[in-house]
């Protein structure tokens, strides 16, 4: 029973590690497309040049809010989707017939 009790102990801290992981490398990317943006808009956004760095910058900024999210609502409705049974299978289309 301590062994098991061990086990799942040591899984909660793994999966503690990984989020916090996940959420350092979420957070970094997210100040990069800013620093991006920021950069752009201080040296380049009067002369129009390297507007590249505009779409960049976006993607980097807003990937981990999304990516977060989805993280979220995937944790939270896995567990709920184990107790719901499937859905029923549909039915047969029926068989074309062109002389009709």
């Amino acid at each position: 029973m301590a062994a098991a009790a061990s086990a799942s102990s040591s899984e909660g801290e793994k999966t503690k590690k990984l989020w916090t992981a996940e959420s350092a490398w979420l957070l970094l990317m997210s100040f990069a497309g800013g620093g991006i943006l920021v950069w752009w808009s201080l040296k380049f956004h009067e002369s129009n040049r390297q507007l590249w760095m505009v779409p960049v910058g976006l993607l980097m900024l807003a990937t981990p809010f999304v990516t977060a999210f989805s993280f979220f609502f995937s944790s939270s409705s896995s567990s709920s989707s184990a107790a719901s049974p499937p859905p029923p299978p549909l039915p047969l289309p029926l068989p074309y017939d062109p002389e009709k």
